[in-house]
Formats: structure tokens, C-alpha cells, sequence
């Protein structure tokens, strides 16, 4: 049986046989079925030995632009860095499908960060994103915060162990306070300190939108826990809050 009959024959979400697509050949043989629109995939999750190098992330990036099925895909853990992430979402620009891209621990760091979030600025459907651990730094959280700023479909967006620091929230939070999509934020392990929880309060008190919000393993201390719970009083919209390993301590679980 060939590759593509193969293809053909999975159930969503598409995960092929473990050796098949570590062979260059026949995975690039699968992308360009998928530019052609050959076969009908609706989720695409490479396995985890696939080898995804400049040229298959070039090759998926144009069956992106091309292809009118694919709804989701996840390339967590592939490490295709800041080229690979600049090809794959450059055709965000153009894809009118896909609603759900997981980018986690691809090493794309801040210029991976900035292509992605210029590709949100001009796409209109994609409204999960996940691009944890990459290493975006400050630098790349100010990319989203822009990105925020403009786009207007993103629901669900996970930030988590990116290193942004207090800066980096600051951006983010930023965003957060003229954003009317967003409703669920992950930005646990990120180092954000008690600065960074004074930002995530200011935004919390300005946003109407955002249910779900994650900031474990931040080290914000009582005084951060205590700035967070005094925003939920004019916070009339958030449901779920996760402050797990802050070093809150007794002080600031009495706040919560």
C-alpha cells in the first residue's frame, strides 16, 4: 500500500504510521497532495519522528495557501524554528480554514513569535493558538501584544514557559485591555513577579471578555495574589483562575 492510499484511508485527527513520513520522499510526497487539495484531511498531527526541515515547512506553508479542509494542525515538538514558523505562517495570510495551529516547543523564539503575529493581524478565522515554550522572550510577547490589538477571531491563546518576565506581561496585558475576543489566556511559568501580576490587574479591570486565565509558577508572591483577587472584584466575567506555585503563602491566600 503507497503512502497516499494510506493518507486517504485515516480517521481525523491524521497521525499516519510511525515510519512513514521519516522518510523525506514520502512526506513531501503527502504535502503536495495536500496543496492539490488530493486528499481530505481535516486534522494534521505529523508523528512525532517526522523530520519537518526547511523545505517540508516551505511545502507545508504553500499547501496551507492551497488546501480548503485542513481545520487544525499541530506541529508541537518538531522544532522547526523561526524559518520553519515563518513559512508556515506566511500562509496564514491567505488560509480562510484553518481554526486551530499548536506551534508548542518549536524553538521559534522572538522572530518566530513576530512572524506568527503578523500572520494574526491579517487572518480572520484561526481562534486557538498555542505557542508554549518557544522561548519568545519580551521581546516576542510584544509581537502578540500587537497582534492583539488588531485581530479579532483569536478565542484561545497559550503562552505558556515562554520567559516574558514582567515586560513581557506588561505587553500582553496591555493588549488585553482593548481586546473583545480573547477568552481563555495561559501564562504560567513565565516569570512575571509581582510587576507582572499588577499588569495582568490592570487588565483584568478593564477586560470584559476573558473566562479562563492561567498564571502559575509566575512567582508573584502575596502581593501579586493580593493585586489579582482586589481586580476580580470588578472583574464580573472571569471564571477560572489558576494561581498554582506562587509562593502566595497564608497572606495571599487569604486574599483569594
Amino acid at each position: 500500500m503507497n503512502m497516499l492510499s494510506v493518507a486517504n484511508e485515516c480517521t481525523d485527527p491524521i497521525e499516519l504510521h510511525p515510519y512513514w513520513d521519516r522518510i523525506p520522499d514520502c512526506l513531501r510526497t503527502f504535502l503536495r497532495s495536500l496543496q492539490a487539495n488530493d486528499i481530505t484531511v481535516k486534522h494534521y498531527r505529523p508523528s512525532e519522528s517526522c523530520l519537518y526541515r526547511n523545505v517540508e515547512c516551505e511545502l507545508l506553508g504553500t499547501a496551507l495557501e492551497r488546501n480548503s479542509v485542513l481545520t487544525s494542525l499541530d506541529l508541537s515538538g518538531h522544532n522547526i524554528g523561526a524559518a520553519g514558523a515563518a513559512s508556515v505562517c506566511s500562509a496564514l495570510e491567505h488560509n480562510s480554514m484553518l481554526t486551530t495551529l499548536d506551534l508548542y516547543c518549536n524553538d521559534i523564539g522572538a522572530a518566530g513569535a513576530a512572524s506568527v503575529c503578523s500572520a494574526l493581524e491579517r487572518n480572520s478565522v484561526l481562534t486557538s493558538l498555542n505557542i508554549g515554550y518557544n522561548g519568545i522572550g519580551a521581546a516576542g510577547a510584544a509581537s502578540v501584544c500587537s497582534a492583539l490589538e488588531r485581530n479579532s477571531v483569536l478565542t484561545t491563546l497559550d503562552l505558556y514557559w515562554n520567559d516574558i518576565g514582567a515586560a513581557g506581561a506588561a505587553s500582553v496585558c496591555s493588549a488585553l485591555e482593548r481586546n473583545s475576543v480573547l477568552t481563555s489566556l495561559i501564562l504560567c511559568g513565565n516569570y512575571i513577579g509581582a510587576a507582572g501580576a499588577a499588569s495582568v490587574c490592570s487588565a483584568l479591570e478593564r477586560n470584559s471578555v476573558l473566562t479562563s486565565l492561567n498564571i502559575g509558577y509566575n512567582g508573584i508572591g502575596a502581593a501579586g495574589a493580593a493585586s489579582v483577587c482586589s481586580a476580580l472584584e470588578r472583574n464580573s466575567v472571569l471564571t477560572t483562575l489558576n494561581l498554582y506555585c506562587n509562593d502566595i503563602g497564608d497572606a495571599g491566600a487569604a486574599s483569594v
